[in-house]
Protein backbone atom coordinates (compact mmCIF):
# COMPACT_ATOMS: atom_id res chain seq x y z
CA UNK A 1 0.00 0.00 0.00
CA UNK A 2 1.62 3.37 -1.12
CA UNK A 3 0.05 5.11 1.64
CA UNK A 4 -3.57 5.68 3.87
CA UNK A 5 -5.70 8.84 3.33
CA UNK A 6 -6.61 9.58 6.97
CA UNK A 7 -10.22 10.26 7.42
CA UNK A 8 -10.05 12.28 10.25
CA UNK A 9 -13.32 14.00 9.00
CA UNK A 10 -15.12 12.92 6.12
CA UNK A 11 -17.58 15.38 4.04
CA UNK A 12 -19.88 14.09 2.04
CA UNK A 13 -22.73 15.83 0.22
CA UNK A 14 -25.09 14.49 -2.57
CA UNK A 15 -27.68 15.84 -4.03
CA UNK A 16 -30.84 13.78 -6.07
CA UNK A 17 -33.61 15.31 -8.03
CA UNK A 18 -31.60 17.85 -9.99
CA UNK A 19 -30.93 21.60 -9.46
CA UNK A 20 -32.68 23.45 -11.55
CA UNK A 21 -33.56 26.23 -9.11
CA UNK A 22 -31.28 26.98 -6.18
CA UNK A 23 -31.73 24.76 -3.43
CA UNK A 24 -30.64 24.27 -0.59
CA UNK A 25 -28.34 20.98 -1.93
CA UNK A 26 -27.39 22.86 -4.77
CA UNK A 27 -26.00 25.34 -2.10
CA UNK A 28 -24.82 22.34 -0.09
CA UNK A 29 -22.67 21.23 -2.76
CA UNK A 30 -21.01 24.55 -4.03
CA UNK A 31 -20.27 25.08 -0.20
CA UNK A 32 -18.67 21.82 0.40
CA UNK A 33 -16.52 21.94 -2.95
CA UNK A 34 -15.31 25.53 -2.01
CA UNK A 35 -14.65 24.51 1.71
CA UNK A 36 -12.35 21.33 -0.28
CA UNK A 37 -10.64 23.51 -2.48
CA UNK A 38 -10.20 25.92 -0.16
CA UNK A 39 -8.49 23.65 2.60
CA UNK A 40 -6.68 21.62 -0.15
CA UNK A 41 -5.31 24.94 -1.54
CA UNK A 42 -4.41 26.29 1.67
CA UNK A 43 -1.64 23.35 2.10
CA UNK A 44 0.57 24.41 -0.71
CA UNK A 45 0.76 20.51 -1.98
CA UNK A 46 1.91 20.80 -5.76
CA UNK A 47 3.62 17.03 -5.21
CA UNK A 48 1.65 14.26 -4.34
CA UNK A 49 0.30 10.82 -5.72
CA UNK A 50 -3.12 8.71 -5.26
CA UNK A 51 -4.97 6.14 -7.01
CA UNK A 52 -7.67 6.71 -8.64
CA UNK A 53 -10.47 5.07 -10.06
CA UNK A 54 -13.06 6.61 -13.00
CA UNK A 55 -15.91 4.50 -14.57
CA UNK A 56 -18.36 6.01 -17.37
CA UNK A 57 -20.55 3.78 -19.68
CA UNK A 58 -18.47 5.00 -22.37
CA UNK A 59 -14.74 4.51 -21.73
CA UNK A 60 -15.57 2.04 -18.65
CA UNK A 61 -13.58 1.53 -15.75
CA UNK A 62 -9.70 2.78 -15.38
CA UNK A 63 -7.61 2.35 -12.60
CA UNK A 64 -4.19 4.54 -11.99
CA UNK A 65 -1.66 5.36 -9.89
CA UNK A 66 -1.34 9.22 -11.07
CA UNK A 67 1.99 11.52 -9.66
CA UNK A 68 1.69 14.90 -9.76
CA UNK A 69 4.56 16.68 -10.09
CA UNK A 70 3.87 21.17 -9.57
CA UNK A 71 0.62 20.66 -10.16
CA UNK A 72 0.33 18.64 -13.52
CA UNK A 73 0.11 14.99 -13.81
CA UNK A 74 3.29 13.66 -14.84
CA UNK A 75 3.18 10.16 -14.95
CA UNK A 76 0.59 7.51 -14.97
CA UNK A 77 1.09 3.40 -14.16
CA UNK A 78 -1.42 0.69 -12.87
CA UNK A 79 -1.31 0.56 -9.08
CA UNK A 80 -0.84 -3.26 -9.33
CA UNK A 81 2.07 -3.84 -11.19
CA UNK A 82 3.46 -0.32 -11.64
CA UNK A 83 3.45 -0.89 -15.92
CA UNK A 84 2.89 2.05 -17.31
CA UNK A 85 -0.78 3.16 -17.89
CA UNK A 86 -2.44 1.93 -21.02
CA UNK A 87 -5.42 3.85 -21.13
CA UNK A 88 -6.67 7.68 -22.11
CA UNK A 89 -4.34 9.74 -20.09
CA UNK A 90 -7.23 12.44 -20.63
CA UNK A 91 -9.24 10.74 -17.89
CA UNK A 92 -6.74 11.52 -14.91
CA UNK A 93 -6.27 14.84 -13.13
CA UNK A 94 -5.23 16.84 -10.57
CA UNK A 95 -7.28 17.59 -7.55
CA UNK A 96 -7.48 21.39 -8.47
CA UNK A 97 -8.59 19.41 -11.80
CA UNK A 98 -10.83 17.15 -10.06
CA UNK A 99 -12.39 20.55 -8.19
CA UNK A 100 -13.05 22.02 -11.74
CA UNK A 101 -15.02 18.88 -13.32
CA UNK A 102 -17.12 18.95 -10.56
CA UNK A 103 -17.73 22.82 -10.95
CA UNK A 104 -18.55 22.20 -14.46
CA UNK A 105 -20.50 19.45 -13.54
CA UNK A 106 -22.53 21.65 -11.25
CA UNK A 107 -22.90 24.26 -13.55
CA UNK A 108 -24.51 21.65 -16.00
CA UNK A 109 -27.46 21.05 -13.41
CA UNK A 110 -27.35 17.49 -13.06
CA UNK A 111 -29.45 14.93 -11.95
CA UNK A 112 -28.12 13.71 -9.28
CA UNK A 113 -24.58 14.39 -7.56
CA UNK A 114 -22.56 13.05 -4.74
CA UNK A 115 -19.35 14.33 -3.51
CA UNK A 116 -16.82 13.22 -0.24
CA UNK A 117 -14.26 14.48 0.66
CA UNK A 118 -11.43 14.54 3.51
CA UNK A 119 -12.81 17.06 5.72
CA UNK A 120 -9.34 17.93 6.98
CA UNK A 121 -7.47 18.11 3.85
CA UNK A 122 -9.99 18.77 1.14
CA UNK A 123 -8.65 15.67 -0.44
CA UNK A 124 -11.46 14.24 -3.21
CA UNK A 125 -12.66 10.71 -2.27
CA UNK A 126 -15.48 10.50 -4.37
CA UNK A 127 -17.71 11.77 -7.19
CA UNK A 128 -20.60 10.64 -8.88
CA UNK A 129 -22.11 12.43 -11.46
CA UNK A 130 -25.32 11.37 -13.10
CA UNK A 131 -26.40 14.31 -15.71
CA UNK A 132 -29.81 12.88 -16.74
CA UNK A 133 -30.97 10.03 -15.06
CA UNK A 134 -33.11 9.21 -17.91
CA UNK A 135 -30.04 8.44 -20.09
CA UNK A 136 -28.20 5.40 -19.50
CA UNK A 137 -24.22 5.71 -20.02
CA UNK A 138 -24.27 9.63 -18.88
CA UNK A 139 -22.89 8.88 -15.66
CA UNK A 140 -19.36 8.97 -13.86
CA UNK A 141 -18.07 7.73 -11.20
CA UNK A 142 -14.31 8.29 -9.78
CA UNK A 143 -13.04 7.17 -6.65
CA UNK A 144 -9.30 8.66 -5.00
CA UNK A 145 -7.42 6.43 -2.82
CA UNK A 146 -3.90 6.09 -1.25
CA UNK A 147 -3.03 9.96 -1.31
CA UNK A 148 0.18 10.63 -0.37
CA UNK A 149 2.20 14.03 -0.50
CA UNK A 150 5.68 14.22 -1.56
CA UNK A 151 8.13 14.64 1.02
Amino acid sequence: MRGLLLPLALLTVSAIGGCSTTTESDIDLRLSLERARVAWTSQGIDTYAFDMTRTCFCTGTHRAHVVVTNGAVTTLTDPDTGAPFAGPDSLFRTFDGLYDYVQDALNQDPDALVLSFDGTTGVPIRVMVDFVRSELGDDVRIAVENFVPAP
